[in-house]
């Protein structure tokens, strides 16, 4: 695909996300009693925590792990901060496997995303996951941090999933861990 279409159209896609209202990553309680976390405990726990001076490896580990806010028996406790915390898989749903591209990009209203374009198997997960899990989270871990935690809305059919940040320089450190730069 010419590079000026894969980047129109991963403007428009990017354009259409920031369009979406967002939505409040914790509606309810906790089911211990505690009160439910707030959108800026989420970012917080999602800002990426890459190391500044990285061990060399050439390829990083990207797993995106299913989680949801109640506890279960089959899955792993994720802590988003000291008292909050969401519930996972311990099996990774995708990986970096099933990605072809990850590309940090900024709309015209300077929402920054972290766009990530699927394999046609990874698009295929992708699109099962994202519709029988909607209302979920897709925790996105890179080298054992998590670093995005988007909550699955309406079925993601076309393999790309764009995860809303907070600024350019967070897209950008995204996209460099999981690119291995």
């Amino acid at each position: 695909m010419p590079r000026f279409i894969r980047a129109s159209l991963t403007l428009c896609i990017a354009a259409l996300l920031a369009a979406c209202q967002p939505m409040q990553l914790f509606s309810k309680p906790h089911p211990n009693g505690q009160p439910a976390a707030t959108d800026s405990e989420v970012a917080a726990a999602a800002t990426p925590r890459v190391p500044a001076a990285r061990q060399a490896q050439s390829v990083p580990q990207v797993s995106f792990l299913l989680g949801q806010d109640q506890p279960a028996s089959n899955l792993a406790q994720l802590p988003l901060s000291a008292t909050r915390s969401i519930y996972v898989l311990p099996q990774a749903v995708l990986t970096r496997a099933d990605l072809v591209h990850v590309e940090p990009v900024v709309n015209d209203t300077q929402q920054a995303f972290v766009v990530f374009t699927f394999s046609d198997g990874g698009a295929q997960k992708l699109a099962a996951i994202s519709r029988q899990h909607a209302g979920r989270y897709l925790a996105i871990v890179v080298n054992g941090s998590l670093v995005a935690l988007p909550k699955l809305g309406s079925a993601l059919n076309d393999g790309i999933l764009g995860v809303p940040v907070s600024d350019r320089q967070t897209a950008d450190a995204i996209a460099r861990a999981v690119a291995g730069r």
